[in-house]
């Protein structure tokens, strides 16, 4: 079976490797339908095993985009570093269980890293977004 390019994405930030795989569609109860990712989230400085998860969604009716569902995760993982960061200081955090402790922490570690992948993927997305727009002109565009 052939994979769509689509389907699949991995990034690496320090010490974090992050990879997604589209595994399906959920359906949505007002109808229509979210993507759904498996992710799986290494941190080679860590003995502990890989963390993985399938609750990654996409929004209503998105097309297939591990891209985006990687740029997403990067997110998720970055808001755990800063929550990490912030209790250690003696706050409290809504987003200090997102991941375990060890992810936290290793987000907080390689923030500056997590970051630039970030910027990495946007820059990939818009450049992507462009070449549709270059090569599918709008039907109120007129072509010469």
């Amino acid at each position: 079976m052939k994979t769509s390019t689509n389907e699949r994405a991995s990034g690496t930030a320090g010490s974090l490797h992050l990879q997604v795989r589209y595994i399906g569609d959920s359906p949505e109860e007002g109808g229509g339908f979210r993507r759904s990712y498996r992710y799986q989230i290494n941190d080679t400085d860590s003995p502990d095993g890989p963390v993985v998860g399938t609750d990654l969604y996409s929004g209503v009716g998105a097309p297939v985009d591990a891209r985006a569902a990687l740029a997403t995760l990067v997110a998720f993982v970055s808001a755990a570093g800063e929550a990490y960061g912030h209790t250690m200081r003696g706050g409290q955090s809504e987003n200090q269980h997102l991941f375990r402790r060890g992810i936290a922490e290793a987000a907080y570690m390689n923030s500056d890293e997590l970051q630039v992948l970030a910027m990495d993927l946007e820059q990939l997305s818009t450049r992507s977004a462009q070449a549709d727009t270059r090569s599918t002109p709008r039907p109120d565009t007129p072509t010469l």
